[in-house]
């Protein structure tokens, strides 16, 4: 199989990602993580951690791996502090101290000289760990000396008398360094980040150099936490120490088990060029068989980093008279060149036999070799990690979508039933308002005056009216000066005509408030208006009772307190007459017997019945023309309270129907955009799985 070249794969799934964030764009999908991966992808982003205690060659292994001396190295100097390296324009460093300010220098001299300054320690401490006293003392407790004392001093340092110094001396300079330090603690760097321009090969990489401390203090918590960022971690040890560099790596080992098996950690055993094959042969395979089951083979590594310091520089100079003049120029200094000087002067005249056997020597190359395949690794990685999660993520959103896809499916469904049952209530509402206007319309029209003329109810009553009252008064005002038997029948047909005429009148326009009443009562569910009403409509009255009544009047001798009573004024015409004849028959026998009855006038008799009539009718004409005004003003308010009501129901159904009806429309369109979404998203899942197969078989 041909695989792609790594360039070519990064750009596919780069231009994939940007595939993808137009795909989502619209989408509410938090891709910070992404957008993280992806920068670093660009970026190259590699953090190698090289942790070590003091003198173990951490400065000078970084010296040698980035080509470029920018770290002091010499024997004298020990640096507590966190150092960050990374690639920059121009040298910068920035200094943390223990109190959390920061200050900056600027340019590659003054960089340096800061850095040496502070690193070279006072000649009288150099024999004690400042670096652990400074962490997890000075800073933890903040040059408080009480504290200080109490917080188990003796006991955490005393393992680490390195240069076996007597125990007396010992303590005795660890307290004169407490005591000078203890105001200063404030001063003290827990951090030195340093930008410069590094090689093309490492521009993307951050090199922290660490050293091993407790990871209770500040220093340490920095530690612990630049350790769990880490790409790559150098555990350096100096075989100048094997057996306490042995237990500080095992240590190590138990508390990042999870870095060891990704394959990342390298126990790397430096300053080896003092050492014959024979020595380092049976040295390896000691600890190969003492670690076998805790790190992999080729993670543990035999290097020399001075010697691979020195081949740098021979490279860089890479004449015969110019590394001669550097040699000589050594000479009376601290660095031990030993090694590099006897090849040098076995290969004077071979360059590239002495690059090749020097290179051997320091074995240096099978480290860049493993940190080389770490970064192919992580890059390939990272690809990888892109892909996948944007697999899972589009999977997720590709579910959602069809599950939203179902809902919104059965959201316009019942959307539709809705909006059907909305259409129904709006269209009864207009036909109810629209009754009800009619209603109000005709009431208005019939039985209100707004005016001074008459309603048409009032003309039609009082016409009514009009034509009884004249049939009664030409009779009154007729010129026969006696009234016959048949004149007087005449009498009573015109009162029971006008009876009938002025009830039916009556009667025909209650029922017509009647049944207007009971349209609104179908809408409105309002009282009936025959309950409510009943009693209010009158009826004209004159029975048999009537006429005799008037008769005995016409007596002589008549007395109204004798005069059967009337009771009709108050009951139904149908419910007294039994009772009015029997009435009339006693009033008939009682004035028969009494020798005083004399005969009566038919001229007043008829007069009499005439004016009474005449005053009932009226009573009963304007007692229920303002009957029917009240009912009509009592139609209109409920007309109106109905109007107002409905219109705003209809308002309320249409405002809900468009609601509806823009939800629906909002969802349609949401639907449609979710299915092109998801067709998107199935055609980008099928070309990542090709990709993710290239990239898996790089790893």
């Amino acid at each position: 199989m041909i695989l792609k070249k790594y360039e070519n794969v990064k750009k596919e799934v780069l231009d994939k990602y940007s595939e993808l964030k137009k795909i989502l764009k619209d989408e509410e999908n938090d891709l910070a993580d992404f957008d993280k991966i992806a920068e670093n992808i660009k970026a190259e982003v590699f953090n190698l951690v090289v942790l070590g205690k003091h003198n173990s060659g951490k400065s000078t292994f970084i010296n040698a791996y980035l080509n470029s001396e920018i770290l002091p190295m010499d024997n004298t100097s020990c640096i507590s502090a966190i150092i960050k390296i990374k690639n920059g324009e121009e040298f910068k460093l920035g200094v943390k101290k223990a109190n959390d300010d920061w200050e900056y220098i600027m340019g590659e001299s003054n960089v340096k000289q800061y850095i040496k300054d502070y690193a070279v320690r006072n000649n009288r401490f150099e024999k004690i760990p400042t670096a652990l006293i400074d962490s997890e003392f000075l800073i933890k407790y903040e040059g408080d000396l009480n504290r200080i004392k109490v917080s188990g001093l003796n006991e955490a340092i005393s393992s680490e008398n390195n240069y076996d110094i007597d125990c007396k001396e010992y303590f005795y300079l660890i307290e004169q360094y407490i005591e000078e330090m203890r105001l200063k603690w404030k001063d003290i760097v827990v951090e030195f980040d340093i930008e410069c321009p590094l090689p093309d090969e490492h521009k993307g990489k951050t090199i922290v150099e660490v050293p091993i401390l407790s990871s209770s203090g500040k220093l340490g918590r920095l530690a612990e936490k630049n350790i769990s960022v880490a790409n790559a971690i150098i555990f350096l040890e100096s075989l100048d120490d094997q057996s306490q560099e042995f237990n500080a790596f095992q240590n190590f080992l138990r508390n990042n088990t999870d870095k060891n098996k990704e394959g990342i950690l390298f126990w790397v055993r430096n300053k080896i060029a003092n050492f014959d094959d024979e020595k380092l042969h049976d040295l390896n395979s000691r600890v190969i068989k003492d670690c076998k089951n805790n790190i992999q083979e080729g993670n543990i590594l035999f290097i020399d980093s001075k010697m691979q310091l020195f081949i740098n520089k021979c490279k860089k100079l890479n004449t015969i008279e110019k590394i001669d003049e550097y040699f000589r120029s050594l000479e009376g200094t601290n660095f031990d060149y030993r090694s590099i000087s006897n090849l040098w002067c076995e290969n004077r005249t071979k360059l590239n036999s002495f690059y090749y056997k020097a290179a051997k020597k320091s074995s240096f190359f099978k480290l860049e070799k493993q940190i080389a395949e770490c970064v192919r690794k992580l890059k390939y990685f990272r690809l990888y990690k892109l892909l996948e999660s944007i697999e899972n993520r589009l999977t997720k959103i590709k579910l959602k979508n069809e599950n939203d896809l179902k809902l919104n499916q059965k959201h316009l469904k019942e959307n539709k039933a809705i909006e059907r049952k909305i259409e129904v209530e709006r269209d009864r509402l207009i036909k109810s308002i629209e009754v009800i206007k009619e209603i109000y319309s005709f009431v208005n029209d019939m039985f209100i005056d707004f005016s001074e003329n008459k309603t048409p109810i009032e003309e039609e009553i009082k016409n009514t009216k009009k034509q009884i009252v004249k049939s009664l008064m030409d009779y009154k005002n007729s010129s026969d000066t006696m009234i016959s038997d048949k004149k007087f029948d005449i009498l009573r047909s015109y009162i029971n005509d006008g009876i009938d005429n002025i009830n039916k009148k009556i009667s025909n326009i209650k029922n017509k408030l009647s049944d207007r009443y009971n349209e609104l009562d179908s809408f409105c569910n309002k009282e009936s208006i025959n309950v409510k009403y009943k009693k209010m409509f009158g009826k004209v009255i004159f029975i048999e009772l009537d006429f005799e009544r008037l008769f005995l009047l016409t007596k002589d001798d008549a007395n109204v307190d004798t005069l059967p009573k009337r009771e009709a004024e108050l009951n139904e015409p149908g419910t007294n007459f039994q009772q009015g004849v029997k009435l009339l028959s006693f009033a008939i026998d009682a004035f028969s017997k009494d020798d005083k009855f004399v005969e009566y006038s038919r001229e007043e008799h008829a007069g009499l019945i005439i004016n009474e009539f005449m005053s009932i009718l009226e009573n009963v004409v304007v007692s229920d023309l303002k009957n029917f005004i009240d009912i009509g003003n009592y139609i209109l308010g409920i007309c109106i309270d109905s109007f107002d009501i409905m219109n705003h129901s209809l308002e309320s159904k249409i405002d809900e129907l468009q609601y509806k009806k823009n939800d629906s429309e909002k969802r349609k369109k949401l639907f449609q955009e979710l299915e092109v979404i998801n067709r998107k998203i199935y055609e980008y899942l099928k070309l990542v799985e090709p990709l993710k197969v290239e990239i898996d078989n790089n790893l």
